[in-house]
């Protein structure tokens, strides 16, 4: 199994950072949960309104038809049917005049779940505002620790190098130019892992702007 990776050019990894602010804002419009809150704001909004509602008056519609059969009558089945055909309409008022409280609490209990509402999704935003702070310092501590890998690479490399040319002189012995090559290698490690989480924590921040998480 050949594993193989993926040539990421540095101008993606020193891109520059986009404006925390702006990038709140963006998010604020797309998180599920931010949006689940506002829409369990609207929800409670919404039972205000309907717990109110028991304070008004109600109109009510309600109609029937009917009618009846004697079998001791003389009758047939059709007259005794036309015969005690009978319709009915009325209208029914209901005015909430005592209620026991019950829709004072009703109300009541509608409000406060309207304030624990406000108050979770208040906590939502500030979640969301302190994961963005936490990725946006995260890249700019990935980015400098890429710059930071990067000179270590060049220096060990160039005194890998110079070593080399000693050992071949007769200047260095193995054990100096192998501590020269490991050296060397391990700054190619670190180099490619600082690129790599970098780039990770750009990508999450391409995440809170709503843009496609690719590597073009």
């Amino acid at each position: 199994m050949n594993l193989a990776t993926p040539e990421i050019d540095e101008s993606k990894v020193l891109v520059p950072l986009p404006d925390k602010s702006t990038v709140y804002t963006t998010a604020l419009g797309f998180v599920p949960s931010i949006q689940s809150g506002k829409l369990e704001l609207e929800v409670a909004e919404l039972n205000i309104a309907n717990a109110k509602a028991g304070y008004y008056p109600n109109l009510s519609l309600n109609a029937g038809i009917g009618s009846g059969h004697n079998t001791g009558n003389n009758g047939s089945f059709g007259t005794q049917m036309k015969q005690g055909f009978n319709e009915s309409v009325g209208l029914t008022l209901s005015v909430p005049i005592y209620s026991r409280r019950s829709n004072k609490s009703a109300v009541e209990r509608a409000k406060i779940q309207q304030k624990i509402s406000q108050l979770d999704l208040k906590n939502q935003e500030k979640d969301l505002l302190n994961q963005i702070e936490n990725v946006w310092l995260d890249a700019s501590s990935a980015q400098s620790k890429y710059l930071a890998a990067k000179e270590q690479l060049n220096a060990t490399k160039t005194s890998y190098e110079l070593t080399e040319e000693q050992f071949y002189l007769g200047m260095k012995n193995t054990v100096e130019m192998l501590t020269a090559k490991n050296n060397w290698l391990s700054a190619q490690q670190e180099e490619l892992q600082s690129r790599f989480m970098a780039l990770l924590n750009l990508k999450l921040l391409d995440y809170y702007e709503n843009k496609p998480l690719t590597l073009d």
